[in-house]
């Protein structure tokens, strides 16, 4: 940027009243040597012109650190993105005239911590023309001010910011100064206390991980600089560094309204024990109690004497990021310290089994706290009672009660969509009558041999006037459902909700998890598998060791039995199937739900997956079996006997199923894994030796390839006609094309699809393009297919063998051609509509197997703007380019325009139309190749905003998340609302490094300018433990996608 410090001096030596600063093309002083020295500015003040990256640091180097001073940076755009202006005043007070000699100013700093910027219509500051009031919050927050009036006209509006300087220290500019208080006079770790405010200047440690020690003379402490961000993260994890990894802290942000993050007042995290912590200046003291809330006092002094002011934080405000009276949210951090379990005994020993096991999360496990409560004693009544602390309920239950005492385990939450339990209870099931612990009533609970069960409380002691009865149906405790309470406590909106399981049936609770089956062919259980299922259980046992499994002989076949949690779509917790099938082997994975559920993940009953092969496969019981028969759709056939002799059951599996995540008839959904078996392609060719130059390719989706099924097709044949054929398999089409036609016979392909945006080719029809007429195999219609030196192509079909009586006529422009468009078909029986992409090869011109053609998509109708998405697909021979590409307006939109072009480096070309804009380059590659064999390159524009995503209809944003990694937001429509969002994170490791995502998708970013700023590069231990902590690399690890949806 130009800059222009003002002096009022001739020589320039003293301080300068002011500098402007713009953003111009050319910095200013770089074109004009002479501006860099001190001279007139035509007036009565003198300049000296310069260039900068950073006016902070200029300011910082200009006025110093005593000479107080105010940047107010203009912009032409509401939300601030890029200053165009910095305009920096001198502080003093003083009255000073403007370089037009016709105005004046006085900028005035108040005690409180304010600024006042007052203009004048005259030189001396005689007639007041405008002020400019700032209060310390906005000058310490650096918050973006919309303008009322401004000059932008496109719509964006205009925004500023202001910070001061020269108050010791550089401009916070946003940056918020931390104060870690220690009881050590090393500072070492766990802090007891770590404050971050907001202070006009801000000082930041030479070495963030290797700070100065500082004594206050009542403590320890270290005091650093840094942004923070809202939830207890900051630039240089100083909270996480103050405290470490075993520390549990409370953090309490305050707000001056709404909680909005751009008003952040302060934040302070304490650590959560029970000791009397003091201030940097030994003003003020805090103190916890802990029980099933959390009570923070704070005291007036050092000493924890004088209490000022009592705040009870409850798990309703954590859980839910609750904004406590407009101005406050707590945020838990670092490992939990278990929830209080208490073991309820009839016997005064508490050696028989117990009769009930009562869990509550309170912020400080009560066991930890009273050692007595450790060991057996009487619980002031009738019964006795051990108290521990416990992570895991569950195996606790396990432990306590054994394989072989049913029990059953109640949770309960203060949401309805139960995502914490505040209280479990594990009741024994022997039917018997059990008093509680109130001496006052009692229960009984019974499991029926249906899996039913029954948890009765009575008014009494003794089992005779009924409380209450809850009824749990088998479905309830094997799928581990959420049940939303009638009757709830939490009045705030969240609801209620209850989850039921149940043990001591020869293993562990099933607790959502199911039980899966993996069939094999030999005694040694070694992929593939024939069938894998999963079903749902009341107990599950897993293995000891889900990568050494042991195999178990049924008597019928061999199989591996596991226990697995298992997410929509095929993933589960250990990849059972992909470690059952192997990765060179297809199989179709079939889940049904529970009937009229509309396929929701939360109701699947089991999930079942096959071999692709047609051979007979029986189950694990030997009660079933079933068997593939393939064709351009899946027939999958089920028997009710070991040997496929009686059928039962019948069903099509269609590729519209398959490709668009059908629910089909309420309560199923079918999955293909593994790799391809390729394409059917028939060539079809003249002469009986098939030795001349095909006239054409037909290329069809089919469930496995035919020429891997019929060997003999795949030597030239008669087609039954007067046409003969050679058939063979092929993953790509435009490869074969091209090796069949080569360079110089031209040829058309047509590519059909089911989808009216193009999604994966059904049919690819090629056709050469000689002009002459060529019968088709079904020996009663023929085509003429022409190519024109415009560029242009026309293929005509007729009704008979001899191209006579003309059935339909297609003609393709140069620019359809070029582009790859998607265009709609008028005529369709699918329900997502169809579509039609064009092609065009063998004329001479190929440039190499690296060439793709580019589409792209632009929301201004010129295709002049940055453009919000690009696609490129491989072609590998003869993209035809237009000398000027043509934007057209795409068919699918009223708003959207596109333009096309061949391109050999789809980075380079990125570069080139998105310029200093943000973007991600995602490189999609086939499934099960580990990235080896690309599909396509799509870029997208990546500045946080919604746009629209060509292949599908859908809409995008995408974003920065912590530390390097971003975020992919996919959107059903143009709203963008979050109810209705599917996320996928990327974390650091697999962006603009190559490695495969998921094993088919490469992420390159240009997205520097959206992430927060990064520390200074130094590589020590402790900067890799703190990144560690932070950000551990299993954290970036692709997963199954989570999908959170409205109802």
């Amino acid at each position: 940027m130009s800059a222009v410090a003002v002096f009022e001096d001739s020589s320039c030596s003293e301080t300068p009243v002011g500098i402007k600063i713009t953003r111009d093309f050319v910095c200013g002083a770089g074109r004009v040597p002479a501006k860099t020295m001190c001279g007139s500015d035509g007036g009565v003040l003198y300049s000296i012109s310069s260039c900068t990256n950073d006016y902070s640091l200029l300011a910082s180097t200009v006025f110093g650190n005593n000479t107080p001073y105010i940047i107010v940076e203009e912009y032409l755009e509401w939300y601030c993105n890029l200053a165009q202006t910095v305009t920096i005043y001198i502080a003093d007070g003083a009255c000073h005239p403007n370089t037009d000699d016709n105005t004046s100013f006085k900028a005035t700093l108040a005690t409180e911590g304010g600024a006042m910027i007052t203009t004048y219509n005259g030189t001396y500051c005689e007639n007041v023309q405008d002020n400019i009031d700032v209060s310390k919050n906005m000058l310490a927050s650096y918050t973006c001010v919309s303008g009322r009036y401004c000059s932008s006209d496109i719509g964006y509006g205009c925004g500023k910011r202001f910070s001061v300087g020269g108050f010791g220290g550089p401009p916070a500019m946003g940056r918020i100064t931390s104060y870690a208080v220690y009881d050590t006079d090393s500072c070492s770790q766990p802090a007891q206390t770590v404050t971050m405010t907001r202070e006009l200047s801000c000082t930041p440690q030479v070495s963030h991980w290797d700070p100065v020690c500082e004594d206050s003379g009542a403590v320890h402490y270290v005091k650093d600089c840094t942004r923070y961000y809202k939830g207890g993260w900051d630039d240089y994890g100083l909270i996480n560094d103050a405290f470490g990894s075993n520390t549990s802290y409370l953090i309490v942000e305050e707000y001056d309204s709404w909680c909005n993050s751009e008003r952040l007042i302060n934040a302070t995290a304490y650590v959560l024990d029970e000791g009397c912590h003091s201030n940097v200046a030994a003003t003020m003291s805090t103190k916890f109690s802990f029980g099933l809330s959390l009570i923070l006092t704070t005291y007036e002094g050092p000493d924890c004497d004088a209490a000022v002011n009592t705040t009870e934080i409850t798990h309703m405000m954590l859980n839910h990021d609750m904004c406590v009276d407009n101005v406050r949210r707590f945020n838990l951090r670092g490992p939990s310290v278990g929830m209080t379990a208490v073991a309820v005994f009839e016997d005064s020993s508490c050696s028989e089994t117990p009769v009930g096991v009562k869990i509550t999360r309170d912020f400080m496990c009560g066991a930890s706290q009273v050692s007595a409560k450790t060991v057996c004693g009487s619980d002031g009544g009738a019964l006795y009672s051990i108290s521990s602390c416990t992570n895991d309920y569950s195996l606790l239950a396990s432990t306590v009660f054994g394989n072989n005492t049913p029990y059953i385990i109640v949770e309960e939450y203060l949401e309805m969509d139960c995502s914490q339990a505040q209280t479990v209870t594990v009741y024994i099931a022997d039917g018997a009558c059990h008093s509680n612990t109130d001496d006052a009533t009692s229960f009984k609970a019974t499991f029926t041999t249906e899996g039913t069960a029954t948890i009765t409380t009575y008014n009494d002691t003794y089992c005779n006037i009924v409380q209450d009865n809850i009824d749990v149906s088998k479905n309830i405790f094997t799928s581990y459902a959420c049940v939303a309470g009638d009757y709830c406590i939490s009045d705030i909106g969240y609801g209620c909700g209850k989850r039921f399981s149940v043990g001591g049936f020869g293993g562990p609770p099933a607790m959502g998890r199911m039980t899966s089956y993996a069939v094999y062919d030999t005694d040694s259980c070694s992929q593939p598998a024939r069938t894998v299922t999963m079903t749902r259980e009341l107990s599950c046992t897993p293995q000891v060791n889900h990568w050494d499994p042991v195999c178990e002989d049924s008597g019928m076949v061999h199989y591996v039995k596991d226990c697995t949690h298992y997410y929509k779509g095929g993933w589960d917790a250990y990849g059972l199937f992909d470690r059952a099938f192997g990765s060179n082997e297809s199989y179709l994975l079939v889940e049904e739900y529970e009937m009229y559920s509309w396929c929701n993940s939360d109701s699947v009953s089991n999930t079942t997956a096959y071999v692709l092969d047609e051979g007979c496969h029986s189950n694990v019981a030997g009660t079933s079996s079933n068997k593939f028969s393939f064709g351009h759709s899946h027939i999958l056939t089920t028997y009710k006997d070991p040997d496929c002799v009686t059928a039962v059951n019948v069903t099509e599996i269609t590729h519209m199923m398959l490709n668009h995540d059908m629910c089909v008839e309420s309560a199923r959904r079918f999955y293909l894994r593994g790799p391809s078996s390729g394409m059917t392609a028939v060539a079809v060719f003249e002469n009986s030796s098939c030795s001349e130059m095909p006239v054409g390719i037909k290329i069809t989706r089919d469930v496995v390839c035919g020429a891997s099924q019929v060997s003999a097709k795949t030597v030239c044949g008669s087609d039954g006609g007067a046409l003969y054929s050679i058939s063979s398999c092929t993953n790509d089409y435009y490869l074969l094309a091209s090796t069949v036609f080569g360079n110089n016979t031209p040829y058309i392909i047509v590519e059909e699809y089911l989808e009216w945006y193009c999604n994966l080719a059904q049919t690819v029809t090629i056709y050469i393009a000689d002009g002459a007429c060529h019968s088709n195999t079904d020996n009663a219609t023929s085509f003429k297919a022409t190519f024109t030196t415009e560029g242009i192509a026309t293929i005509t079909t007729y009704n008979d063998t001899y191209c006579g009586f003309v059935q339909d006529n297609i003609d393709v422009s140069k620019n359809m051609l070029t582009s790859y468009t998607c265009v709609r078909d008028e005529y369709c029986s699918s329900d997502y509509g169809c579509g039609k992409r064009f092609s065009v090869g063998g004329l001479g011109g190929a440039r190499g197997p690296s060439l793709m053609k580019a589409a792209v998509l632009y929301d201004t109708k010129d295709c002049g703007s940055v453009p919000v998405e690009l696609t490129a697909h491989p072609v590998r021979r003869s993209c035809l380019s237009s000398t000027t590409s043509t934007c057209q307006k795409v068919d699918w939109s009223y708003t959207l325009y596109q333009a096309s072009d061949c391109v050999d480096d789809v980075a380079e070309f990125a570069a080139s139309k998105f310029g200093s804009a943000p973007y991600l380059i995602v490189e999609n590659y086939a499934a099960d190749t580990n990235c080896q064999t690309q599909k396509s390159t799509v870029v997208y524009k990546a500045d946080g905003k919604c746009h629209p995503r060509a292949s599908d209809g859908t809409y995008f944003k995408i974003t920065p998340s912590f530390g390097t990694s971003l975020t992919i937001a996919t959107y059903p429509t143009s709203s963008c609302s979050d109810f209705d969002v599917e996320y996928v994170t990327v974390g650091t490791k697999f962006v603009n490094t190559g490695r495969c995502f998921d094993g088919n998708q490469r992420f390159y970013a240009n997205m520097s300018a959206l992430f927060a700023p990064s520390p200074p590069p130094m590589v020590d231990v402790e900067s890799l433990t703190r990144e560690q902590i932070m950000f551990p690399e299993w954290l970036w690890e692709p997963t199954p996608r989570r999908v959170f949806q409205s109802d």
